[in-house]
């Protein structure tokens, strides 16, 4: 599944913004955990 999910993100040129995404998911649980669950700062 990670193949291809790999191939797919190559193809279309979004490997790099998947990257930094999934290299953020750690801080972003962490805010989460440390009471920021409401404060969305993807939210415009």
């Amino acid at each position: 599944l990670k193949a291809k999910l790999d191939t797919m993100l190559s193809r279309e040129g979004r490997a790099e913004f998947a990257q930094s995404a999934f290299g953020f998911l750690p801080t972003r649980a962490r805010l989460d955990l440390a009471g920021f669950e409401d404060d969305d700062i993807f939210a415009h």
